[in-house]
């Protein structure tokens, strides 16, 4: 996979030191950063492709051959959990990720995991990425997306987990859909109690996980606070999905074994 910048005004000793300290990034949940380009009029970075598609697409349907999946809870769940395991990575490192959206987040193909793209891009070419594009995603307090911190990090992963939750697109996110402002209609509609309202309706009957879904909804209106400090970081994101994560797959299993019993 090739990310192309033509209009990026950075200095080539900036950009290679840069991009020594993305490729120095390791984890199995990062997609890694195999090579660049650098030129006056050119800058390419180079990653591996990986997984079945980018989970936007996934999520919503998208161009070419990726189509809306079949996402079951426990298969979100898991895709969460690899996504926190590798932006908690990022940021025990020391650094923050800069562009969380769920087109930077590609799923494996048995889609129960997935790898964080583009770590730190939105630093080195920030300049370069028009503000509305990321509107959905991005942080109240943020007006410079090369200056995000891992708390704007912590936000724009909650409204990914509100994508995954409620299968609607934030705003400016998906070309050809209208979006919406997702913790800002969530926190509505839960005010509203009607809180069955809010999941997508590929998930919104499985009953052994009603209780997990409901937990990672509060976790990701707790991540979309509009105060920074009042968000959970990123490694108690992770540890909190882990386990429920844990519950729904033994909620799942018990389900089965009681069916086989009768």
């Amino acid at each position: 996979a090739v990310k192309r910048r033509r209009e990026a005004p950075i200095a080539e000793r900036e950009f290679r030191d840069s991009v020594a300290e993305l490729a120095a990034l390791r984890h199995e949940n990062l997609a890694p950063l195999r090579a660049y380009f650098y030129s006056r009029d050119e800058k390419l970075l180079v990653a591996d492709v990986v997984g079945a598609g980018a989970l936007s697409s996934l999520l919503h349907g998208g161009g070419g051959a990726v189509r809306r999946a079949r996402l079951g809870f426990t298969s979100r769940a898991r895709i969460a959990l690899a996504a926190a395991r590798g932006v908690a990575f990022i940021h025990g490192a020391g650094s923050s990720h800069g562009n969380i959206k769920s087109s930077n987040i590609v799923v494996n193909r048995p889609h129960d995991g997935a790898y964080v793209t583009a770590p730190g891009l939105a630093q080195l070419l920030g300049a370069a990425v028009p503000l509305k594009r990321v509107t959905g995603y991005r942080a109240p307090e943020v007006s410079d997306l090369r200056r995000a911190s891992r708390e704007a990090d912590v936000y724009s992963f909650g409204v990914v987990l509100l994508e995954m939750l409620t299968g609607r697109p934030p705003a400016n996110a998906v070309p050809g859909f209208d979006g919406v402002d997702l913790p800002q209609w969530v926190r509505a509609v839960v005010h509203e109690e009607w809180t069955a309202e809010v999941f997508d309706a590929s998930i919104a009957d499985e009953a052994h996980a009603e209780e997990e879904m409901m937990r990672l909804l509060k976790l990701a209106v707790e991540c979309t606070e509009q105060r920074p400090e009042r968000r959970p970081t990123m490694a108690e994101v992770a540890a909190r999905i882990e386990h429920i994560v844990d519950t729904v797959i033994r909620n799942a299993d018990v389900d089965d074994f009681d069916s086989v019993s009768q």
